[in-house]
């Protein structure tokens, strides 16, 4: 019987036969680390063209795991290559996301990462799933995904696992339990707009949203419960628009009520729609905040220049895009440990567009 000693088989004492080599599905990178005398950690930095790696040391591991049958087709991949991260996320008219991903990029760059976009519909679940799948397919060395719509979790994770490559999820999905997932606790924020307003002495509060802003909905009833009020139907508009067009919209339908039944404040789920509520309340002579106070989430940029500046509730985007950053490097550079979950809580800023309710 023949026997063979790595890729080449030996009959007799002389004659020597060279057979093609296989990949073994039974080869693992704790084998490959085995053979190279290292960590599992430094097999995955060699594997995933980590720059954290040598580039003695990655050569030797990555022939050493080739030699081993060790499924290394990915290394030939330009992004595995260069080191970069791909991102998927859903709005390019959004100052939120587009901030998070700014502060992301920036933090990647520092440590010589490089970063792939890909843009899919804000609800479109298969839409963003195939983003990263699609990046999956490219061997990127991390992905960070931002989705406020619930995504097939199974399929995302069967993807992650066959191609070996870590997630980070800015997300307030549940059940994620094979990445870290960074969030907001947005109905804190919500709680602490609300209080304010309470403090000024408004009970008339109206909340415009989304179909998206759900959370921030039931914080809002929540708060007026809490307050001892009723939460009026008439007073919470949930808008087909998005935006500044659907804050305008929304606000035409509060402030055209009954002046004994109109709102004395409204609560915007997010920052744009305060903007539409705003030019509304302008072009129909109400004043803000004389006539009408006015909140909201996220604490845009543009909010502190509004005429008049926007009170709102400021969500800390630099300090998630770099925690991000810092969480998917981690990953890529063969840090195990069990995944984590980081909420981030969102601070009161105060501005000219809240005031005491008019007498």
């Amino acid at each position: 019987m023949p026997k063979q000693y790595g890729n080449r088989m030996w009959l007799g004492k002389r004659r020597k036969i060279t057979v093609a080599r296989t990949k073994s599905p039974y080869v693992t990178m704790e084998d490959v680390a085995r053979a190279a005398g290292t960590t599992r950690g430094t097999v995955s930095k060699a594997i995933r063209g980590s720059v954290e790696l040598n580039r003695e040391t990655a050569l030797r591991i990555r022939a050493i795991a080739r030699e081993m049958g060790y499924d290394t087709d990915h290394l030939n991949c330009k992004y595995a290559r260069t080191g970069t991260v791909g991102v998927v996320f859903t709005e390019m008219n959004s100052e939120y996301y587009n901030s998070i991903v700014e502060s992301f990029r920036r933090a990647l760059g520092e440590r010589g990462y490089r970063m792939v976009t890909m843009i899919a519909d804000y609800n479109d679940a298969d839409a963003q799933v195939s983003c990263i799948e699609y990046l999956a397919r490219l061997h990127v060395l991390g992905i960070l995904v931002l989705s406020e719509i619930n995504l097939d979790l199974k399929r995302i994770r069967a993807l992650l696992d066959e191609e070996m490559i870590p997630a980070v999820f800015i997300s307030n999905m549940r059940n994620i339990n094979f990445g870290d997932v960074v969030t907001v606790n947005h109905a804190l924020g919500v709680e602490l707009a609300m209080n304010r307003l309470f403090e000024l002495g408004h009970k008339k509060i109206a909340f415009i949203g989304d179909v998206y802003t759900s959370v921030r909905e039931k914080a809002y009833r929540a708060s007026i419960k809490e307050a001892g009020l009723a939460v009026s139907p008439d007073h919470t508009v949930i808008c087909r628009e998005r935006f500044c067009r659907g804050g305008f919209e929304a606000a035409e339908r509060l402030l055209s009520l009954p002046e004994d039944e109109r709102p004395t404040a409204i609560m915007a789920a997010y920052d744009s729609l305060a903007y539409g509520t705003m030019k509304y309340a302008h072009n129909a002579g109400i004043a803000v905040p004389d006539d009408l106070s006015v909140i909201s989430i996220d604490d845009n940029l543009v909010s502190s220049y509004y005429n008049p500046s926007l009170s709102s509730i400021r969500v800390p985007v630099e300090e998630i895009g770099t925690r991000t950053a810092s969480l998917i490097r981690a990953r890529i550079e063969g840090n195990p440990g069990q995944f984590s979950t980081v909420l981030f809580t969102p601070e009161l800023i105060e501005r000219e567009s809240t005031g005491p309710v008019k007498e």
